[in-house]
């Protein structure tokens, strides 16, 4: 079982999707600047209390059983600004978003060849005239792993769209650390600030991500970036942690 595509993906939906039950990537693939988009399961906008306390919410403005039979008696009698009304007590709070988390971005060059996702393994594979770039989710490692294999050489990219905080950047590779919003509105409500930072209730989420590079060639930095060159072969592992797995 495998899809395949001649091109890289040219927007979110087209592409490949990988993950371990935790972390997972939407790999855009190609040559020149190809986007790793990572998400983490636990990296979302809410508190753990937050649906308790909105369906708490909603119960003392009145929602229930009885507001409904008011809702329905107001209906029959033709007053449906009364209705309307008298149903805004159902409404809670805005239902949380799952975000975004960090992009990585690596740099090549080559012919591109194509790309494949196996649905029976997981694997996204790109070809190249000159080599091979394969990623997965490794389950038991609990990491992102993209292989680069006959190419000599490559540029990678650390960002994220969320609040970052600390980054960090070594011959070892990328260190960040992101604030992960308590509050988010849908992008309907424009009055409304969309992400919202800060200690909720003592709650203060946190995620940091790690991205290391093994590889018989020589890695530097560069403007904000690794570059690693003179390789026939890499192996980029990104592992994330958030306080919100703990909550």
């Amino acid at each position: 079982m495998e899809l395949s595509w001649p091109r890289p993906a040219a927007t979110w939906v087209e592409a490949a999707p990988v993950g371990n039950g935790r972390l997972g990537a939407m790999v855009f693939g190609g040559p020149g600047r190809a986007r790793f988009q990572v998400n983490d399961s636990t990296v979302w906008s809410g508190t753990p209390h937050g649906p308790a306390d909105g369906l708490a919410g909603v119960l003392a403005a009145g929602a229930g059983p009885a507001r409904l039979a008011e809702v329905r008696a107001a209906i029959r009698a033709g007053d449906l600004r009364r209705a309307e009304s008298l149903l805004m007590s159902f409404e809670g709070p805005y239902s949380q978003e799952y975000l975004p988390f960090v992009d990585l971005w690596m740099t090549l060059d080559g012919e591109f060849r194509g790309r494949t996702l196996n649905l029976d393994n997981g694997v996204v594979r790109e070809s190249f005239a000159n080599g091979e770039r394969t990623t997965w989710a490794s389950h038991p490692a609990g990491v992102l792993c993209i292989a680069v294999t006959g190419i000599d050489g490559f540029r990678l990219e650390l960002d994220s769209p969320l609040r970052v905080v600390h980054k960090a950047l070594g011959p070892h590779g990328f260190d960040l650390g992101v604030e992960i919003p308590v509050d988010g509105a849908p992008r309907h409500e424009p009055q409304v600030e969309s992400l919202r930072y800060g200690s909720a209730d003592g709650y203060d989420p946190f995620g940091a991500v790690a991205v290391r590079v093994g590889t018989d060639g020589e890695v530097s930095t560069e403007d904000g970036s690794l570059v690693v060159r003179g390789m026939s072969r890499a192996l980029v592992t990104l592992a994330s942690s958030t306080s919100a797995a703990d909550a």
